[in-house]
C-alpha cells in the first residue's frame, strides 16, 4: 500500500509538472497552474496527493459503489479535482487557479496516470 501511495503520488506530481509546463508554453489564458520545479516541493506534493488519493478514493468508491459508467467517471473526476485543490491548499509549491483548471487537470491525470502506473507495475513484476 505504501509503495502504491509513493509511486502514485510521484507519477501525479511529475504529470502536474508536465501539465504546468505545457499550459505555460501554450499560454492558455483561463487555465492557471504552477508547480515549483524543485526536488523537495515536488516530493511533498507527491506525498500529499498520494495520501489524499489513498484515503479519499476508497471512501468515495464505497459511498457510490452502485454508480456505473459515466456517472462513476463524473464522480471520480469531481473527487480528483477536489483532491487537487486540497493538495494545492496544503502545499505552497502547487497553485491551481480555479475549479475548472482542477477539473481539466484531473481529467488528464485520470487518463494518463493509469497508463504510466501500469508501465511501472509491468517493469517491477
Amino acid at each position: 500500500m505504501l509503495k502504491r501511495i509513493v509511486i502514485g503520488g510521484l507519477i501525479s506530481a511529475l504529470l502536474l509538472l508536465l501539465i504546468s509546463w505545457l499550459i505555460s508554453l501554450l499560454n492558455i489564458e483561463f487555465l492557471s497552474v504552477t508547480l515549483h520545479a524543485q526536488f523537495w516541493p515536488i516530493i511533498i506534493v507527491a506525498l500529499v496527493l498520494g495520501i489524499i488519493n489513498a484515503l479519499l478514493v476508497p471512501l468515495v468508491m464505497k459511498l457510490f459503489k452502485k454508480a456505473k459508467g459515466w456517472l462513476l467517471f463524473v464522480i471520480t473526476l469531481i473527487v480528483d479535482a477536489a483532491a487537487l485543490l486540497l493538495a494545492a491548499h496544503l502545499t505552497p509549491a502547487l497553485y491551481i487557479g480555479n475549479w475548472w483548471t482542477a477539473v481539466i487537470i484531473a481529467a488528464i491525470l485520470s487518463v494518463v496516470s493509469p497508463i504510466i502506473y501500469g508501465l511501472f507495475e509491468k517493469k517491477s513484476s
